[in-house]
């Protein structure tokens, strides 16, 4: 897209949030809502070395701030690496919990949905008994919602990556929320290149993420709007291909444009909160990165980066 800065970003490396596609505050990635990043484990290998500090010459090598004793630094790593062993340990436990807190919440919420239905379709359309019904399986439908986000954002995905092409994970996501476009008032606007740089995914962890984006973009249109959702291919020497979901709507505060990736953070009355962390968690696992902008009264663009297939294999 012209004017679209470079997507050149090192492996290994969080990409910075391009120019805002509807002219709005760009951001980085690390500030774009994300949790705080999981520590890396430090290991600590003690044996026998000459210590920095008893060299002759230490001043002219290192700064005296990183001689500090050894003692001191190995008891700073242990503490590190207990506090980073405990954390991991209770992310496992707490994923463990919500797994098995979804599978007792989802068949008692089946049942409910399915008494409901029979007693609604047994009154008269003009019964005003229905629309107490209608709420009742529409709040069901909501903590459906709630649930099976829950469970795949506690599941360890373990992506099966092939060669693909983006272009018709988009199609199928596109032709999957027309419906829901369409009865919101807002207009799907696709652009793919004719021919798109293959790239190394899971098809349908991705599609998947995709959905989600999709769905939050059309949920923040209530009163209608256009919905762009582009595959844009790669600058040269860039390793992702990138594809854009950018609508109409309010946008963001940049104090809740930071939030926006936080699991259960939502600005939308009625919202569960998990959609975006749960697309950016696909993302991720699969070696791509998810990125947001916005700008106030202007509509919001997410930005997912996806590894090029020949970079990503070399």
């Amino acid at each position: 897209m012209d004017g679209e800065p470079s997507k050149d970003i090192p492996r290994g490396a969080r990409p910075q949030a391009p120019e805002s596609l509807l002219g709005g505050l760009a951001v980085p990635a690390g500030d774009a809502g994300s949790a705080p990043r999981r520590p890396k484990l430090v290991h600590h290998v003690e044996g026998i070395v000459e210590p920095w500090s008893q060299r002759p010459d230490l001043d002219a090598i290192v700064p005296q701030d990183l001689a500090a004793p050894a003692p001191a630094r190995a008891k700073e790593d242990t503490e590190f690496l207990l506090a980073a062993t405990q954390e991991l340990r209770q992310k496992a436990e707490l994923g463990e919990m919500a797994r098995a807190i979804v599978t007792e919440i989802r068949h008692p919420l089946a049942g409910i949905a399915a008494t409901a239905e029979v007693f609604r379709d047994s009154f008269h359309p003009s019964d005003p008994r229905r629309g107490g019904l209608d709420a009742l399986l529409g709040e069901v439908e909501r903590l459906e919602t709630l649930t099976r986000n829950l469970a795949d954002y506690a599941q360890s995905h373990t992506p099966r990556l092939l060669e693909s092409d983006v272009a018709d994970d988009v199609g199928r996501v596109t032709r999957a929320v027309a419906d829901q476009a369409r009865a919101a008032g807002v207009e799907l606007v696709v652009g793919v290149p004719e021919v798109c740089t293959p790239v190394l995914i899971d098809s349908e962890l991705i599609q998947h993420a995709f959905l989600h984006l999709a769905r939050n973009a059309i949920e923040a249109m209530p009163h209608g709007g256009t919905l762009f959702v582009r595959v844009l291919e790669p600058d040269v020497g860039s390793g992702f291909v990138c594809v854009t979901f950018t609508d109409t709507g309010a946008g963001l505060l940049p104090s809740d444009l930071r939030r926006a990736f936080e699991p259960f953070f939502t600005t939308r009355p009625g919202g569960v909160g998990l959609g975006l962390a749960v697309a950016r968690r696909l993302i991720e696992c699969q070696g791509g990165h998810l990125t947001a902008e916005s700008t106030p009264g202007s509509g919001a663009c997410f930005t997912a980066y996806l590894p090029r297939a020949d970079v990503a294999r070399s």
